[in-house]
Formats: C-alpha cells, sequence, structure tokens
C-alpha cells in the first residue's frame, strides 16, 4: 500500500515503452560449408557461406507472419550481393480449418521425397486431427519453362500416425501445364519404435513423360541436437531414381544447390553421414554420397562438410 502510486507510475511507464517495442521477433542461422563434387560434368570442389535471418510476428492470437531473408556466397569472401526475401507468408487457422498459409512459403509433402523445398508461392489448407489432410495451389518460385514462368502446381499430402511409432504418409505434386513435367505421387512410412533408432522411406512415381520411378530409405541412429552439446547421430540410406522423375530437380532430399541432377533423378547409389553438436546450438554434419547414374557409366559421387550455428 505505501508504494502504490510508485508502482503504478511504474507500470504505466512499463506499458508506454512496451507499446514502442516491434513485436518482431528475429532468429539466425548461419552455415559453412565445404563440398567436393566428381561428377565428370561439373567436377571440382567449393567452400560456400549462407546467412538466414528468420523473422516472426503474432498478427493476433491466431495469426502470424512468418518470413526470411537469406544471402549464399560461393568462395569465402566473395560479394555477391545474392540477398532475397525468400520467405513471407501468413499461418493460421480459422474457416474451420486447423492450418491456413499463404505467401511464399516452405513446402514439406510426405517424407520428403517429393518436396521439403522453401520458396514456394500460393496457399494451403490443412484439416483433420487423426488423419491430417493437406491441399493447396502453389507456383514455385524462380519457375521458368518458356513461356510458363506462372505455371501452378497442384498439392496433396496425407499423414496418419498409425501408431505412437509409425507414420504413414501419401503425397501429391503435379504441374498443371498442358504438357506436364510433373505428374508425381509417393507413399512412405517413419519407424520408430527400436531403440535409438529411426527407419524412413518413401517410394514415388512421376506420371509425366513415359513415366519414371523413385525411391530412397534410411536408417538412423540417435540424432544430433542443437541444444544438446554432444549429442550425435549416424545414418546410412540407399536411393535410386529414374531419368525423368525430377526433371527439374524440385523434388526434395534437399543435399545441395549445385547438385542438380544428382538428387532425384537418374541416381542410385548408398549414402553415409555424421552429425554432433559440439556446443550448443552449433552442429557439424558430414555427408558421403558414392552416387552413380542408373546405367553406372556416370559418376555422381560428392561429400559434404557443414558447421551450423544457430543465434
Amino acid at each position: 500500500a505505501e508504494f502504490s502510486s510508485e508502482l503504478n507510475n511504474l507500470g504505466v511507464r512499463v506499458g508506454a515503452l512496451e507499446k514502442k517495442v516491434s513485436n518482431i521477433k528475429f532468429n539466425a542461422e548461419l552455415r559453412l560449408r565445404y563440398e567436393s563434387n566428381k561428377d565428370v560434368a561439373s567436377a571440382g570442389n567449393e567452400t560456400l557461406h549462407r546467412f538466414r535471418l528468420f523473422m516472426t510476428a503474432p498478427i493476433n492470437d491466431d495469426w502470424t507472419f512468418k518470413g526470411r531473408v537469406s544471402n549464399e556466397d560461393r568462395d569465402f569472401g566473395s560479394r555477391n550481393n545474392n540477398v532475397t526475401f525468400d520467405q513471407g507468408y501468413i499461418s493460421g487457422k480459422g474457416l474451420g480449418l486447423d492450418m491456413i498459409e499463404a505467401g511464399r512459403m516452405p513446402l514439406a509433402l510426405g517424407q520428403g521425397l517429393v518436396s521439403s523445398t522453401t520458396s514456394w508461392d500460393g496457399i494451403k489448407v490443412g484439416f483433420g486431427k487423426d488423419l491430417k489432410t493437406m491441399v493447396g495451389v502453389v507456383r514455385k518460385a524462380g519457375y521458368a519453362d518458356g513461356d510458363n514462368s506462372s505455371t501452378q502446381f497442384t498439392i496433396g499430402n496425407m499423414s496418419w500416425n498409425a501408431t505412437k511409432d509409425l507414420n504413414l504418409s501419401g503425397s501429391y505434386l503435379k504441374d498443371n501445364r498442358e504438357t506436364t513435367v510433373y505428374n508425381t505421387y509417393a507413399f512412405g512410412a517413419k519407424y520408430t519404435g527400436i531403440k535409438d533408432m529411426t527407419l524412413s522411406g518413401e517410394w514415388g512415381k512421376n506420371r509425366a513423360g513415359e513415366g519414371s520411378t523413385g525411391y530412397y530409405t534410411t536408417l538412423k541412429y540417435l540424432g544430433a541436437d542443437k541444444a544438446k552439446e554432444k549429442s550425435y547421430g549416424i545414418w546410412v540410406g540407399y536411393r535410386r531414381a529414374d531419368a525423368g522423375f525430377d526433371p527439374k530437380d524440385y523434388h526434395a532430399l534437399d543435399i545441395s544447390d549445385k547438385f542438380a541432377g544428382s538428387k532425384m533423378n537418374d541416381v542410385k547409389g548408398f549414402e553415409f553421414g555424421v552429425e554432433y553438436t559440439p556446443f550448443k546450438n552449433g552442429m557439424f554434419v558430414l555427408q558421403y554420397d558414392p552416387l552413380k547414374s542408373i546405367d553406372g557409366n556416370t559418376n555422381k559421387k560428392f561429400f559434404l562438410a557443414n558447421m551450423y550455428v544457430w543465434f
């Protein structure tokens, strides 16, 4: 009671100060990468650095704005001024839907075979508790194929936790041109019922053209956690995709921007990886893929060494 007037005045001043402070929250990611590519068409070694600045701002209780500014340069010390506003979208719920996202946004479908990439323009909506369903219409940012630079894609995704250890998924991506390049569906699963192990995989078919199939499977032990110092993970995987399965390199299994054609198009082979958290919010990742073309005549092996820092 003795200090009630002073406390009231303090509350007024703090409230006035809070109104002047932006409600946008920022966090960032820095990635330093060394990559070695043995593809005979583009053999070579490179060092790259990428910086991403993430923005999150609540609009109200149901809606949030999310954005990202990115820059990636090849060779340390280069100045490409390659800064892009590659994400900017609103995310929320309403109209009886559990999820609505619109703008330039990331797109994750299934277990990652069809898409787990960023910078898609459009809208997607989701609904369902046990069987989660998502549909939408999007356009790949930067997509250009002759006069079809504004081609739209129809997307769909279903995810079901069959048990506490088993997730099943189905996904779909189709470009809406008369002559399609993508008309892809996929089915996948992720199983965590074995202690410290995660088994995941997905099979898909692109019905465009003559029809091409692709699949991958990965077995992972433990897993590095950026919030847990000295945590680690190791994995081994196998992937195979016919020529024409991912002709524009828009499917996922996000490896590296440089290795277009070695992701899920005319490729087969194993993958080996290890990840380690030397300090909180820092992670070191090594990955080696001794890949080849389907006929085995083209060497597509590559090696990546990444250092991530989040702040």
